[in-house]
């Protein structure tokens, strides 16, 4: 479907609410087996299959000669517009990334050396709080804090056992200041009202709520995360049948902080 909509419409406008700031786009698209990383520019797009371990992308052009699915014609608009000789292997980054550089440099280097340590054989619950604390590191500005004002983030746990998917979610900028709270998705999943939040500021929501949230409440809601985590940790061990709207619950205690 992505690449369908994005031969036939392209791609374009700005990426930012006040501004014209723009760029291309790559995905991660992964089911429980396995995952695609699908990278575009304009309307041409590549996929890697990624069969297992971790993959990262992160603000530029990844994929190289692994081009596992192309779209129709990719290589010969590459050739005659001059961007691939024709002989050589082809290499996407290289054809159609502005620099051609196909070093990972900042913040897609610091997180390429922090999934060395990501170990496949960990449980649930000890790779969610990896990815978590991934999210929230400085270096190379992976938290984004100080800079741009992110919409949120989001760690899945994608299992083949429907009943053992979670996703974690914050609702709330800068990750290392947010609470990452459980969800499941289901034809019965209530998602709470305070989780829309408006472009004015209204502390009533949660993301305007933690956006003026003050330093010495940090603490508190990472108590607060590590309390569901455990929930849902001992959700997992026990093999329990039924598990209540965890979200709703979160969000009403984070809100009750903030």
């Amino acid at each position: 479907v992505i690449t369908e909509l994005l031969e036939k419409y392209g791609q374009g406008g700005s990426c930012e609410e006040n501004g014209n700031w723009s760029y291309h786009n790559s995905f991660i698209i992964c089911d429980a087996t396995e995952a695609y990383v699908v990278e575009t520019a304009g309307s041409w797009w590549v996929a890697e299959h990624v069969p297992s371990g971790p993959r990262n992308i992160s603000n530029r052009v990844s994929i190289t000669t692994q081009c596992d699915l192309t779209c129709k014609g990719l290589k010969e608009y590459a050739k005659e517009k001059g961007y691939w000789d024709g002989s050589s292997p082809f290499n996407f980054t290289k054809a159609f990334s502005s620099s051609g550089d196909t070093t990972a440099l900042g913040r897609e280097c610091v997180i390429n050396n922090l999934l060395k340590e990501w170990n496949e054989k960990e449980d649930t619950i000890t790779c969610v709080k990896r990815a978590i604390r991934i999210l929230r590191c400085h270096d190379s500005s992976v938290c984004m804090h100080g800079e741009f004002t992110s919409t949120g983030s989001l760690v899945c746990v994608i299992d083949r056992d429907p009943s053992k998917r979670f996703f974690w979610y914050t609702g709330t900028p800068n990750p290392c200041k947010s609470f990452f709270k459980p969800l499941q998705l289901d034809t019965n999943t209530t998602l709470p009202v305070s989780l829309i939040a408006s472009k004015k500021v209204d502390k009533s929501t949660l993301w305007w709520a933690n956006k003026k949230l003050r330093k010495n409440k940090i603490n508190q809601l990472m108590e607060l995360e590590e309390k569901f985590i455990s929930i849902v940790g001992n959700y997992l061990k026990n093999n329990n049948s039924k598990i209540n709207n965890q979200l709703v619950m979160a969000v009403q205690e984070e809100l009750s902080l903030l």
